[in-house]
């Protein structure tokens, strides 16, 4: 796993030099924390975790961590906890307002988190026929979105909640992700100083 992402961040390592362009990653929740050396190893890649980047004139802070699943991951926190660590997170921040906040875990009941409901033996939840779909997401996520307003709001986690979603002022989109399938699933997104100009989701 870790020689498969050396060979990933090498690649854009190599990529970020010969096109001039910046590259962030943080890990997901179920990313091992031997994971972080290896982007941390990245010689242009910018491992992002916890801290405050500058993207163009824009600030971006980043969180890996989600609220409680049912696969007992490597990083996951109760929602209190949550929300405390990203309000430290958050706090780097001088303006909010045009600020991009990357957080693996997405807002709840955002549309951006829903998922299968699952059993205690982990089967899918059948309800009337049909898996049962319920959101997912984090409250403190969308607590922190709420009360600060970012520009804009990145998420993962949540394969199957593919979409752009505004959370007041905030535009916050999940590229979903098909990586089983061989399709890489992203977004282009274009900001001004003051807003989310173009926002396209994408896949190759």
């Amino acid at each position: 796993m870790l020689d498969e992402l050396r060979r990933w961040v090498a690649l854009a390592d190599e990529t970020a030099r010969n096109e001039g362009i910046d590259v962030f990653a943080i890990a997901g929740n179920d990313d091992l924390w031997s994971c972080d050396m290896v982007l941390a190893e990245g010689e242009l890649l910018q491992h992002c975790e916890d801290r405050l980047v500058r993207v163009g004139s824009h600030e971006m802070v980043s969180c890996s961590y989600a609220n409680p699943t049912p696969w007992d991951s490597p990083r996951e926190m109760t929602e209190e906890d949550l929300y405390e660590h990203l309000k430290q997170v958050v706090e780097q921040v001088e303006e909010p307002h045009k600020a991009i906040f990357l957080f693996h875990v997405p807002p709840y009941d955002s549309k951006l988190d829903t998922a299968r409901e699952l059993n205690p033996d982990l089967t899918v939840a059948i309800r009337r026929g049909q898996p049962n779909e319920i959101p997912v997401g984090s409250h403190a996520v969308r607590q922190i979105i709420e009360e600060y307003q970012p520009l804009l709001s990145l998420h993962g986690h949540i394969h199957e909640s593919r979409g752009v979603v505004n959370i007041g002022k905030t535009v916050s989109i999940n590229p979903g992700s098909e990586y089983y399938g061989g399709r890489l699933q992203g977004a282009l997104i274009k900001l001004t100083e003051e807003e989310v100009k173009i926002k396209q989701l994408v896949v190759g």
